[in-house]
């Protein structure tokens, strides 16, 4: 769906890619994990297409990216970041934003667009506050919000910048629901998270980085057996398995 060839970018005087090689699995979740700074929002930044590589290409459906107008690609490929300006409007109004690269003329909601956000509403049980501020909604409200405007917008790839971080429990576990869920509609979800034993149990498929580039992409099992993460993240693991659940602990290498 989404691969990178040899990709190298940056946005500071440091490179953030170095000549990135990876093939995202077609309708799975991907998660990257890695150590700050090592290129995890960077790359996320390129493949939808805020930051032009300096040199590879990514490739959608083995076409090159660049090819595609704006508007287009939008239709393709969805980004929810984990900075946003503060929107000063209706959650309705946000979710149906997502809708923007298929109004016509006039700018006029369809009937489909009104019922695909319908459908981030109640994807992500944010209907219920539909019709208040954003400004008034706790943060956990809020990212659902936003992650309804990006489902709205009903993309084939999504991509998804720390969409848990600053969440409490409960609206941790609704957003990894909300990601499996997409997940299972066939869409190729791709996520940046820090939390290393969150990323292991939900991902199809981990994606390890450091130092501006991939070191690994596999299913989270054959990764955490590398002992890559151990290497990476200067930590020593455990898996633990508990009635058919695996768990996974880490303690800082001395």
């Amino acid at each position: 769906m989404i691969e990178l060839r040899k990709v190298s970018a940056s946005y500071t005087a440091a490179w953030q890619l170095r000549d990135v090689q990876v093939h995202f699995k077609k309708e799975a979740l991907s998660v990257i994990i890695g150590p700050n700074g090592c290129g995890k929002t960077t790359m996320l930044r390129v493949m939808s297409r805020l930051l032009k590589p300096q040199s590879g290409a990514v490739l959608f459906d083995r076409e090159d990216m660049m090819q595609y107008s704006p508007k287009a690609y939008a239709k393709r490929v969805s980004l929810l970041p984990q900075n946003r300006i503060q929107a000063n409007m209706s959650v309705y109004s946000l979710v149906m934003h997502g809708r923007y690269p298929y109004l016509g003329f006039g700018k006029k909601p369809t009937r489909e667009d009104e019922a695909k956000v319908a459908y981030a509403l109640e994807l992500t049980n944010a209907a219920q506050y539909q019709h208040q501020n954003i400004a008034e909604l706790s943060g956990g409200q809020r990212q659902l919000a936003y992650i309804a405007s990006t489902i709205a917008q009903d993309t084939a790839v999504v991509l998804l910048d720390e969409p848990t971080t600053y969440l409490d429990i409960r609206h941790q576990l609704e957003m990894i629901r909300i990601i499996r869920e997409l997940r299972n509609a066939g869409k190729t979800v791709i996520a940046v998270m820090h939390d290393v034993a969150q990323a292991l149990d939900c991902a199809d498929y981990i994606c390890l980085m450091r130092d501006g580039q991939v070191l690994l992409y596999d299913t989270p099992q054959r990764i955490y057996q590398s002992g890559k993460i151990d290497e990476v993240f200067c930590v020593h693991s455990r898996q633990i398995a508990d009635g058919g659940k695996t768990y996974y602990t880490f303690e800082k290498m001395e």
